[in-house]
């Protein structure tokens, strides 16, 4: 009887351990809420946020950006960006990594994580990228964005995943040495001369140009 009960006790035990294992497994994944959104507050998110994370026009400024005129540029923005992880935590910061195709010969996607904070009217305050990846299958991709988001999320170092500490060309491209996150420019910065800089700002002159004729032509139709 003793020998009964003691085996009803061991597996009473195992019971708790696998269910309490499994209790922590399910917290972890609850770490993203995507599913809770539908599918007009995905796209209604990404919408607020990519003109601080997609690709920024060539003949755009970090100034003027923001400006109507590249409205239209935003929106395809929008379209080629998915949402693939999102937290809202109790810190008041959302969570977020997005995920866009990289060009290679088969299809790769780059995944860029961090955060936002908003005002009391829910406008974006501030938008901090804290990685983007290095290319990688749609698979792969997940999995790796997983372990970083979880990362972000309990704030824990990164340091493991980035390039100069793995060797590898796996997990994080930025930051790293040369390249890392300006929070006052919103945007990845480089140490590294820029040998485009004056052609560039040559189109960015030209369209500052153009964006005051579009603005009297705005005008005019009202």
């Amino acid at each position: 009887m003793k020998i009964f009960v003691a085996l009803i006790t061991v597996l009473a035990s195992l019971t708790c351990f696998f269910s309490c294992s499994e209790n922590i497994q399910t917290k972890k994944v609850n770490y993203n809420q995507l599913q809770e959104l539908s599918e007009d507050e995905k796209f209604a998110f990404k919408s607020q946020i990519i003109r601080f994370v997609g690709r920024k026009p060539e003949d755009a400024s970090h100034e003027n950006k923001f400006h109507p005129y590249f409205d239209e540029h935003y929106q395809k923005q929008v379209q080629a960006h998915d949402l693939t992880h999102y937290y809202e935590s109790k810190n008041g910061k959302t969570y977020f990594v997005l995920t866009r195709i990289a060009p290679s010969i088969e299809l790769k996607r780059v995944a860029i994580g961090g955060w936002v904070t908003w005002t009391e009217e829910n406008e974006v305050k501030n938008v901090y990228q804290t990685f983007r990846t290095w290319k990688n299958t749609p698979d792969t991709l997940q999995k790796r964005s997983d372990v970083l988001f979880t990362l972000l999320i309990e704030n824990k170092p990164l340091t493991d995943y980035l390039t100069e500490n793995r060797g590898d060309m796996e997990y994080i491209e930025f930051p790293n040495s040369e390249v890392w996150f300006d929070s006052v420019q919103g945007d990845w910065v480089s140490s590294r001369e820029d040998v485009l800089k004056e052609f560039i700002d040559e189109k960015i002159a030209r369209t500052e140009e153009k964006i005051k004729i579009w603005e009297e032509e705005q005008q005019n139709l009202k």
